[in-house]
């Protein structure tokens, strides 16, 4: 039977506990994204000294954001009633004693903040140790949420449980018939997995088939096997380029009003799922490619190599990215092309190229709108400001107009009539893409367009309703 508790020094763990993220991991991409020499070149030699002494040089060289870390907001808002009932609370962490210092700091709630420090390793039997030499006789209650915690709470008075999965809970009821709290059950890793591959985003990648429908092989059984092959290799590539741009990028998402409810900036998944799964996802993708051929699998190591410069470097630059962002489409279509063997056409890659750069500028247009409405004045982690949304909304309408005069200078072409036998059917296609990029402008200036505009496009129901009534009209122009 469990005593009463109130007057028990309530300790907490920080990693996984307090906040939903590991600090430690957190500080390693920090070097991965900020100090890329360091990681590389430095790191190796701190590990060989120890852990506690890599802790310390690691804590020395990162600057990680700690008031935006994700907390577990119901173990939070309990240790908050607790303190104000008057019962005393201590931070303490495997993590250096700096950074246990500034979450402590931060959130104001503990009277002292302890942590490894250059000599000790702070986790496990070496915690537990300290905490009975600061309690002595006395009982402790201590919150933690991982297998290496499971000592402690055996020692403990009160076991609390947050974050904890339940095969941890099993090892814990196995050797104590003490009560447990939990707080902040996980949820399914699995399926927060599955939603940080963003699948939804795959819809963007049936541009791929762009050139089996253009080159008239949509009736082609192998055409449209190693298109779909293609497809499927080129999704799992994509989805290690989305897992490795949220794991650099996870300190800007976290200052985002839609981003920051991604897995990783959340903290609803571990940042160790992200770098066990890209290297999977990423030799997956190429393995399935390498049946397609050498022009596909140099189309998708350029595709990988540019969305790697884009998340480490590129992406902060004006403008810049907007351009790589159309490239990025236009390599979909190369790609396409790389799988049956057919050449792009340069009518093809300059429609898709302005099209896209359009829709980039689209995408740059509602993310810095939504930052305005924030009360903010510039784009965290771009290099856009509030005063750029009108040079923005024009270089974008530009772009998408100018891709219509292409699509009407193909139409013109001598080759279009040897292709399509009613060309002229072409026309009333270029009409439909105008109005739908004019309709979509125009949304995005009214404020109905949240999200990514390609993804909206795709969903829209009256955009599929077009896209279908354009596919019509290509059938019959063949």
């Amino acid at each position: 039977m469990n005593r009463d508790t109130t007057n028990n020094i309530l300790f907490v763990d920080m990693d996984g506990t307090l906040f939903k993220s590991d600090l430690l991991f957190e500080s390693l991409i920090w070097l991965l994204r900020n100090d890329l020499l360091t990681l590389l070149f430095q790191v190796p030699f701190w590990l060989l000294q120890g852990k506690a002494k890599f802790k310390q040089n690691l804590a020395n060289r990162v600057s990680l954001d700690i008031e935006t870390q994700p907390l577990s907001e119901q173990f939070t808002d309990y240790i908050k009633r607790e303190v104000d009932r008057g019962r005393r609370a201590v931070l303490i962490s495997a993590s250096h004693e700096s950074v246990v210092r500034k979450a402590s700091a931060h959130l104001d709630i503990f009277i002292d903040a302890i942590g490894t420090d250059g000599i000790t390793n702070l986790k496990g039997d070496a915690k537990l140790q300290h905490i009975l030499h600061l309690c002595g006789p006395q009982p402790f209650s201590y919150a933690g949420n991982s297998k290496d915690d499971i000592p402690i709470w055996l020692a403990a008075d009160e076991i609390i449980c947050v974050n904890t999965s339940p095969s941890v809970i099993r090892k814990i009821k196995r050797k104590t018939e003490s009560k447990i709290l939990e707080f902040d059950s996980p949820n399914n890793p699995w399926k927060t997995f599955i939603r940080s591959l963003r699948p939804h985003q795959w819809l963007k990648n049936s541009l791929i088939f762009l050139p089996l429908i253009l080159s008239h092989q949509l009736l082609s059984f192998k055409a449209l096997l190693n298109t779909s092959v293609g497809f499927i290799s080129f999704c799992f590539v994509a989805s290690a380029v989305y897992l490795l741009n949220d794991l650099i990028d996870i300190e800007n998402d976290r200052n985002h009003p839609e981003k920051i409810k991604r897995p990783f900036a959340s903290g609803n998944l571990s940042l160790t799922w992200g770098v066990i799964t890209v290297p999977i996802l990423l030799l997956t993708g190429f393995a399935v490619g390498h049946t397609l051929g050498n022009q596909f699998m140099k189309a998708l190591l350029i595709y990988w190599l540019l969305t790697v410069f884009y998340s480490f470097f590129l992406k902060r630059f004006f403008l810049l990215d907007a351009l790589i962002l159309s490239v990025l489409y236009g390599l979909r279509i190369v790609i396409g092309s790389a799988a049956i063997n057919v050449d792009t056409t340069s009518w093809l890659l300059n429609f898709t190229l302005s099209l896209f750069l359009g829709l980039a500028f689209l995408k740059r247009y509602v993310e810095l709108s939504n930052q305005r409405k924030l009360g903010n004045t510039r784009f965290i982690g771009r290099g856009y400001h509030i005063k750029d949304l009108r040079l923005i909304s024009c270089l974008g309408v530009i772009s998408n107009l100018i891709s219509v005069v292409i699509f009407g200078f193909y139409i013109t072409a001598g080759e279009t009539a040897q292709l399509y036998e009613n060309f002229e059917l072409l026309w009333i296609i270029n009409l439909i893409i105008a109005g739908l990029l004019l309709r979509t402008w125009r949304l995005a200036y009214s404020g109905r367009i949240q999200e990514d505009p390609v993804l909206f496009v795709l969903s829209d129901r009256f955009s599929q309703i077009a896209s279908v009534m354009c596919g019509a009209l290509i059938w019959l122009a063949i």
